[in-house]
């Protein structure tokens, strides 16, 4: 069994053990709950043996508060994969990359600002929540978020950030927002305090089948969105690797048992040359000694060098899918020779 085959019945594994976890996590959240249920009440609710109180508890309760949280999972599992995809790190999160710091101090902003939550409301409850719905504090967490992508993207294009250097750039604007969450935390009642907190932490506890379409749609939406563009690029990148290109790429040469990586400037169509970037050593050359004129070495006895137009020759021999323009770097290839003439 290759390494390639392990691998794959490895992930395998993991993504059956992942489901079957999932399915026995959805299971303990219909059956567990306040109301103190027995798991035959809530079987024979599930199954529409019964009616009643169990049977809402389950079908107008636990049932829209699990598909949230599925859907939800669902939401962040894409946008973590969208950002690991596009930077390049496997670390690269929302959390890791200040957009849910962004977001919170958006939601904060919304309870705290609008909601009535400030000191000079005082705690009375009839002066808080007074012309703020949930989504628009839901809209003004995704603006924010929004404008801390901007805000990274920006500082990456001015300053032509690495992937590591993009996520490290991600945790201190997190930082930033951090801090400006707890200035405003600072300045907020006790019941906006709260109320603030309990968002942070998450809460399904307003879900209904009305906000579960509404975040599937924004999920799905989303998913198709980005499997489009995904599509696209791929579409696009087939198209550029036909066209003709110059560059410079590393050709593995060996000469007797040494190995050389020597650095050329070739011609050739993109797929072409992506394949000689992907597998070099499968695409390479193998040479004798005695079939190439060599001259001694005035840096090294007993080393000899081969010239750079000989060494061109020689990989233009034997490389026929591209055009080999010259040999760059090295300038010389040394190699010993026990005996030469």
């Amino acid at each position: 069994m290759d390494g390639k085959t392990r691998r794959t019945r490895k992930n395998t594994a993991v993504l059956v053990i992942l489901a079957v976890a999932v399915v026995l996590a959805a299971f303990a959240c219909v059956l567990v709950g306040s109301s103190h249920m027995t798991v035959a009440a809530c079987f024979n609710a599930l199954l529409g043996r019964t009616g009643g109180a169990a049977a809402r508890i389950i079908w107008n309760i636990r049932i829209p508060r699990l598909l949230a949280a599925l859907i939800a999972g669902a939401g962040l599992s894409v946008s973590g994969l969208v950002m690991q995809t596009t930077l390049g790190n496997a670390m690269a999160s929302p959390s890791t990359l200040g957009v849910s710091n962004a977001a919170v101090f958006g939601a904060n902003l919304s309870i705290i600002a609008f909601s009535g939550g400030f000191l000079s409301t005082g705690n009375n409850l009839s002066n808080y929540g007074v012309g703020v719905s949930p989504f628009a504090t839901s809209l003004l967490a995704f603006l924010f978020a929004a404008a801390s992508i901007l805000l990274i993207l920006g500082l990456c294009r001015l300053r032509s950030f690495s992937p590591n250097v993009v996520e490290l750039a991600g945790i201190a604007v997190g930082a930033m927002w951090t801090a400006a969450t707890t200035v405003l935390q600072f300045y907020a009642t006790d019941v906006g305090l709260s109320a603030a907190v309990i968002w942070s932490f998450g809460d399904l506890g307003r879900a209904t089948y009305r906000t579960d379409w509404i975040m599937l749609a924004v999920v799905a939406a989303g998913t198709v969105f980005f499997m489009l563009l995904a599509l696209s690029l791929c579409l696009w990148y087939i198209t550029k690797l036909s066209y003709v290109y110059t560059t410079d790429i590393q050709i593995p040469v060996r000469i007797d048992s040494t190995l050389y990586s020597v650095r050329c400037n070739v011609e050739g169509i993109g797929y072409q040359i992506l394949k000689h970037k992907i597998a070099p050593r499968r695409n390479g050359v193998d040479i004798s000694s005695d079939n190439v004129a060599v001259t001694p070495s005035a840096r090294q006895a007993g080393v000899y060098d081969i010239a750079p137009f000989t060494l061109q020759n020689i990989i233009s021999s034997h490389i026929s899918d591209l055009k080999i323009l010259s040999v760059e770097s090295p300038v010389e290839i040394e190699f010993p020779q026990q005996e030469h003439d």
